[in-house]
């Protein structure tokens, strides 16, 4: 059965491989740009399609030494890997018993070096997510 899925992060290595795998079974994917949606900023979205599914796998991630992240550092991360999926759960149309799929990352449950803003988003997400379920 074809599914109209909402891809964002579609550009990316893993949305990417997403979108090549889904694409496979005949599924009509409406996949933003970065340029189209941007996610960093209050998302303007609007469709009249009901979808089947979102699958969340945009993010970003700057490495940069603890003594040199500024809050646009965090700002950007939190918006991009974080908020822009509550953002579309609350603008998106779905259709009932939809999926919603947020890509996550190792980093949502441990640590490295220079890596602060992403892995506290990516915390974030994972909070958001079970928070979401």
């Amino acid at each position: 059965m074809n599914k109209k899925i909402l891809l964002i992060g579609a550009s990316g290595g893993i949305g990417s491989c997403i979108y090549k795998t889904i694409r496979n079974n005949n599924n009509f994917i409406l996949k933003p740009t970065s340029k189209d949606l941007n996610l960093n900023y209050k998302i303007n979205f609007a469709s009249s399609l009901k979808f089947d599914a979102l699958v969340y796998c945009a993010g970003i991630n700057n490495p940069t030494k603890f003594s040199e992240t500024e809050y646009d550092d965090f700002n950007s991360s939190i918006n991009i890997n974080v908020y822009g999926l509550i953002q579309l759960c609350k603008k998106v149309q779905f259709t009932n018993g939809a999926n919603i799929i947020a890509i996550g990352s190792l980093y949502s449950f441990s640590s490295n070096y220079n890596r602060i803003h992403y892995i506290t988003s990516k915390h974030a997400l994972l909070g958001a997510v079970k928070s979401l379920a």
